[in-house]
């Protein structure tokens, strides 16, 4: 599984964080793709939790489409993404049925068995019921399949909520959410941050410190939640428009998180190192490590906590 959260930092700019981490036939990977871009004026990008074929299937289809339609609101993305969620969904439980029973989806619906020639038979009770149960239970998995969508268009910047489970996204009233197996050890965190905001200050959240809750929520739940870990993954949605995070400075910033919640670099220092890891490109991260690496009372001790296994 996996974790996936954002944050409106104000009406302009946001955050999308995820892990990197996924599962495949028993292994664990770390270079699954979870966070997609779409993009031609208005942009949105969304990130998945759940299987990552069927979710990179539906990231795929939602990219060739808009490819070839113009790219509407966040709030008509977030319902192309729940529908094609929902086709791709009934293609593979019919896809399921009618290979273990041999009922395609139209007989499973009319109870009748069609034959060439038109002629059909009721296709048995018990069978229909046994059928029944099997696609109950293949629904269910494929539910448990979302994304959270973080765009920005003419109203600003929004954030929708989109489950295999029903055709009708919802639009987050909150300045964050967060989906997947590792949204509560995230949320927590996230709430904690946001509750020492004022509540008039809520629509203008510092984007440094929001960014920092994120990156630290998305840490938290890779040490408490199985299927969780890796580099996080970081999209901004800033003054100038998106742009992806690379893993070196994604990375570094993850570092500097952790070096500030375990009391090793102080709020000021902090501040400045996140925003040069993430907005200036034109510092050199090995620049920037190396201030992080000589801001600690106790360098020895930083580092070796940083050597550490993930804690």
């Amino acid at each position: 599984m996996t974790v996936i959260s954002a944050m409106r930092f104000n009406p302009q700019e946001g955050a999308i964080v995820a892990d990197e981490q996924s599962s495949y036939g028993g292994r664990k990977l770390s270079f699954a793709k979870k966070l997609h871009l779409v993009s031609n004026g208005n942009f949105a990008i969304f990130g998945g939790t759940g299987f990552a074929d069927y979710l990179f299937d539906v990231s795929e289809k939602v990219r060739i489409y808009l490819e070839k339609k113009q790219l509407g609101t966040t709030e008509e993305i977030a319902n192309l993404v729940a529908k094609i969620m929902d086709m791709r969904k009934q293609a593979i439980v019919s896809g399921e049925i009618e290979s273990k029973f041999g009922v395609n989806s139209a007989e499973y619906f009319s109870g009748q068995k069609m034959f060439e020639g038109g002629q059909s038979v009721p296709i048995r009770p018990e069978l229909m019921a046994e059928i029944h149960g099997y696609r109950m239970q293949f629904e269910n998995e494929i539910a448990k399949n979302g994304f959270l969508i973080l765009g920005k268009d003419n109203e600003g910047v929004q954030i929708y909520k989109s489950g295999a489970s029903n055709t009708v996204p919802t639009l987050v009233a909150r300045p964050y959410d967060a989906i997947g197996s590792g949204n509560d050890s995230s949320d927590e965190r996230l709430v904690e941050y946001l509750e020492k905001v004022k509540r008039d200050e809520l629509e203008n959240v510092d984007p440094i410190w929001g960014l920092e809750a994120l990156i630290y929520g998305t840490h938290r739940a890779s040490l408490r939640n199985q299927g969780v870990g890796g580099t996080p993954v970081i999209y901004i949605i800033g003054n100038e428009g998106p742009f992806l995070v690379s893993e070196e400075r994604s990375e570094l910033a993850d570092k500097v998180v952790r070096g500030y919640r375990r009391d090793f670099l102080d709020k000021n220092v902090v501040e400045g190192l996140i925003r040069d890891s993430i907005y200036n490109s034109e510092r050199e991260v090995d620049d920037i490590e190396d201030e992080m690496y000589e801001a600690p009372s106790d360098k020895r001790e930083f580092r070796k906590y940083l050597s550490q296994k993930r804690s």
